[in-house]
């Protein structure tokens, strides 16, 4: 019997472990993937120009590439719509191979249409605008461009304006782009660009040119109340043992997924805390 979902449960692990033995994390996510995704399609549909999403969340497990995907096949399955997707090669996992890009987003939980092609760039944005303008997509039908972890995209450094620029461009070609990123890192610090692009994207002058904002979480692991921060777990070359990264840790690290906690990093449990 899986325990019941409360907040502030002190007991909360044993709930997420047991919700991911069952395959039901997604009961906490909030909104709701598949809810956010009809939104996203909507807007498309609805829309005589291009349009670009902003799928971004504060922590990691939130949905957020979930979402994209759904709206993705979506937009495929529905309105016939051409997509290809780009992801920067800091998001690559320390193990994975060139020749295993086909096989990316194919999960069990969620896959992406087959039919995507999927691109890896570098760490300038500028080279999605390139590879978009050499690929000779079909315009009458507004092509989707779905990049995955902006905020990898790391040569921006902090300058939101340049990358809204770059994206915007994308826009002009006739797409409908849809994005996700984290806006914060490990440490609760802005990631990059991505923080100010999103509060950015949110004024009136941005909307008006087809901007959206969509964002998603999840619960803390610790408690059941709504995560903020991820927490990053490393095993440490001395002890061999697994331990809190540290302040001073690199920040563009990819790794397993399990070595990521959503945390709240503020309520009274010990172990929601984002330091130990």
């Amino acid at each position: 019997m899986t325990p019941e979902i409360t907040r502030g449960n002190p007991n909360f692990p044993t709930v997420w472990r047991e919700l991911k033995r069952t395959n039901r994390l997604h009961e906490l996510l909030d909104p709701k993937p598949e809810d956010k995704a009809k939104e996203i399609f909507d807007t498309i549909k609805s829309s005589k120009e291009g349009t670009i999403h902003i799928v971004g969340s504060t922590h990691m497990f939130s949905g957020k590439t979930t979402t994209a995907i759904l709206a993705v096949n979506m937009l495929i399955d529905e309105l016939d719509k051409e997509a290809i997707a780009f992801r920067p090669i800091k998001s690559r996992k320390p193990d994975e191979k060139e020749s295993e890009i086909s096989t990316l987003y194919r999960g069990e939980d969620v896959a992406l249409d087959p039919k995507v092609r999927i691109l890896n760039t570098d760490a300038n944005l500028q080279s999605v605008l390139q590879s978009l303008e050499n690929e000779g997509l079909n315009k009458k039908n507004r092509p989707v461009v779905f990049i995955d972890e902006l905020m990898f995209y790391e040569d921006h450094g902090d300058n939101a304006q340049e990358v809204m620029e770059v994206l915007e461009k994308i826009r002009e070609l006739g797409c409908d782009v849809i994005v996700t990123a984290l806006t914060r890192n490990f440490r609760n610090e802005p990631f990059f660009f991505f923080e100010d692009l999103v509060e950015t994207a949110k004024e009136e002058s941005w909307k008006e040119k087809e901007w959206f904002v969509h964002e998603m979480s999840t619960k803390c692991y610790y408690c059941g109340e709504k995560a903020k921060v991820t927490q990053r777990r490393v095993v440490d070359k001395d002890t061999g043992e697994e331990r809190l990264a540290y302040e001073d840790e690199e920040t563009l690290v990819s790794g397993r997924a399990d070595s990521y906690t959503a945390i709240c990093g503020e309520c009274g449990h010990d172990s929601c805390q984002r330091r130990e």
